[in-house]
């Protein structure tokens, strides 16, 4: 579950692209090239509805919740040499909130996300997993709830400078259009709301 996001302002007049002042997150941390893992598009057996939908024109950033309510899904694990796509066993159901992030322009893009400014809550981070998720169409039907798997780009998780539990994710080579970001966690379904804050930015996404 996600609250409104807020943007900020490029101060560019002759044009709009989501970047201001630094990237989130560790600004020497490398890019992952997605562009040969591109795939034609695919209907999903069960679609996620996306808790936010943005434009990404200027840095994004929203504050959200993990929570038992959330949609659920079977947490997919990468691996981290090929980013092979694996299951865990069928017991693992994790809640999801989901992104729609539409980049523009003709790219390649380069798109950067993460959780690193989340709060501290009772003395600890949220522990948050990334998921990376586009089509060679942009299209917005690249997550199904029932096979995460066909169309991830890229998995992060921590990666944050300044402490184990948020996460850095950082990608090269995603297409003009949609790309879906999943948020979840390593924890199973709680009770109890588990906070983040999602920052995105790209330098490349303009008009």
């Amino acid at each position: 579950m996600a609250e409104a996001g807020r943007a900020g302002s490029t101060g560019a007049a002759a044009a709009r692209c989501a970047t201001a002042g630094d990237p989130p997150g560790d600004p020497t941390a490398p890019y992952v090239d997605v562009a040969n893992r591109l795939i034609p598009p695919t209907t999903p057996t069960r679609p996620a509805t996306p808790v936010a939908s943005v434009e990404l024109l200027e840095r994004y950033s929203a504050e959200g919740s993990i929570e038992d309510t959330d949609a659920l899904f079977q947490r997919i694990l990468i691996s981290a040499g090929t980013l092979d796509c694996f299951w865990p066993p069928e017991t693992f159901e994790y809640n999801v909130d989901l992104y729609a992030v539409t980049l523009v322009g003709p790219g390649p893009h380069n798109l950067v996300a993460d959780t690193c400014n989340s709060a501290v809550v009772n003395s600890t981070w949220f522990d948050t997993e990334l998921y990376l998720y586009q089509d060679d169409a942009g299209s917005d039907s690249a997550f199904d709830l029932d096979n995460a798997c066909p169309h991830v780009l890229a998995e992060a998780d921590d990666g944050c400078s300044n402490a184990v539990g948020p996460t850095l994710l950082r990608a090269t080579g995603l297409r003009e259009g949609v790309v879906l970001i999943a948020v979840t966690t390593f924890g199973l379904t709680s009770p109890t709301a588990r906070p983040y804050v999602l920052e995105l930015w790209s330098d490349t996404s303009c008009e």
